[in-house]
């Protein structure tokens, strides 16, 4: 906890075991409320019911428990294990099931289909754990963000408190070839307002990770997620990931990193994952490269900004009412810009990057002090995004100051970012 707590971590996230750092620190759950093939059938309501009477209901007046994930990564639709639409599947149901009755009635309309069963199910989980818990928050699904259609989104809205997604960057190529074999799922924007657009409530990354290569994890099962050449790469790409969240994401309430130690080099039972996900290795040395981006971010979180002094980070019940029993100290780093690269861009089409600043005190102010970008390409001074068509190809250097919010006297770091602009094709 001491660690976590060094770092700015200042909650437990699934899979924790809460039962031995109840008390210790904030947490959230994730249940399995999801079961059989007929969500339209009673048995889904029995179990949603059985679900929370006998895992929300002893933790319903815990202080610590920050809410309910309902389930993890359901199917909502096809995907590379499976071509077929929710329609499709409960199309095939037998003679009789009241999810067939509702599937014929949408028949030809898989977007109405998957409306419906999406709120068949906030629905039911939702109405069983606030049976047992009128107070936590609900915190959604942990939807794969590669697999997020507007209409779960829209349902969902009615019976949560916060969406939740999970988000890992995938090997080049992936993402791309996801949204074009099935386009009706939604684009993963860097600050998610693809998401919010529909969604219309708090988003939460419930998990992610980056991976980077090491002598002890092979990262080879599943195979899907990018692996950074370089420890210092992988803080990099964790860096220019969450920045975007906090700065120019206020929809964004939170996210929960995945996970505190490497997975096993065998791989973990029961599935072989063998990735290099963790804060620390499996002989427990922390990854500086990455826990100091870490420390620098959390610095930075909107939830530490308006912080004079130590925050409360734990609770319990005294006699009195709930009692402060941890604290966090406010920490803050100097003003630095993080990467030395904008992204790669070609000649005469879209653009998108963005100048990352991480320390002293947000808002920031972005200037080019010396060098220019592209003909094409502007520097927007208030975000530091970087957006346009460059017009000509070639090697460009810039340098960009940042200034910070710091008052009487503001803090300024400067940093000379590269750019390469391919030819037009």
């Amino acid at each position: 906890m001491a660690q976590l707590r060094s770092w700015g971590f200042n909650s437990l996230g699934p899979f924790s075991d809460d039962g031995e750092f109840a008390g210790q620190m904030p947490y959230t759950v994730q249940l399995s409320m999801a079961t059989g093939d007929d969500w339209f059938a009673p048995s889904f309501v029995a179990n949603a019911d059985e679900v929370a009477a006998t895992q929300v209901a002893p933790l319903a007046g815990d202080p610590d428990l920050i809410g309910w994930y309902t389930d993890s990564e359901l199917t909502w639709g096809p995907d590379i294990t499976n071509d077929r639409t929710e329609l499709q599947d409960y199309l095939k149901l037998p003679a009789g099931s009241p999810g067939l009755a509702v599937a014929q009635h949408d028949a030809g309309r898989p977007n109405e289909f998957l409306y419906a069963l999406a709120t068949r199910y906030f629905q039911v989980t939702t109405a069983a754990i606030r049976l047992y818990d009128p107070h936590h928050l609900i915190l959604g699904v942990k939807a794969e963000g590669q697999y997020i259609q507007p209409q779960l989104l829209e349902a969902a809205r009615r019976y949560v408190n916060v969406f939740s997604i999970d988000d890992y960057t995938l090997q080049p190529g992936f993402a791309h070839g996801i949204h074009t074999l099935w386009p009706q799922y939604l684009p993963v924007t860097a600050n998610f307002a693809s998401f919010e657009k529909y969604a219309k409530t708090p988003i939460m990354v419930a998990e992610y990770s980056f991976i980077g290569k090491t002598p002890q994890t092979p990262d080879t099962v599943p195979g899907v997620y990018a692996v950074y050449p370089t420890q210092a790469a992988r803080a990099l790409a964790y860096a220019g990931y969450i920045a975007p969240l906090y700065e120019d994401a206020p929809w964004v309430v939170g996210d929960e990193w995945f996970e505190y130690v490497d997975e096993p080099q065998g791989g973990r039972v029961p599935d072989g994952e063998n990735d290099n996900f963790g804060l620390v290795n499996v002989e427990n040395q922390p990854y500086d490269d990455l826990v100091t981006q870490m420390e620098i971010m959390h610095s930075i979180a909107p939830d530490r900004l308006v912080q004079s002094g130590p925050m409360c980070d734990a609770w319990a019940q005294g006699g009195s009412g709930v009692v402060c029993t941890a604290t966090m100290s406010l920490v803050s780093y100097p003003l630095e810009v993080v990467g030395t690269a904008l992204a790669n861009g070609t000649q005469g089409q879209g653009y998108r990057d963005e100048v990352v600043a991480a320390g002293g005190r947000p808002r920031y102010t972005y200037t080019i002090q010396q060098g220019s970008l592209p003909q094409g390409l502007r520097l927007q001074s208030t975000t530091g995004e970087i957006t346009g068509k460059p017009e000509a190809s070639g090697t460009y250097a810039v340098t960009v100051e940042v200034t910070d919010s710091t008052t009487p006297a503001p803090e300024t770091a400067t940093q000379t970012l590269s750019l390469d602009v391919a030819p037009r094709p």
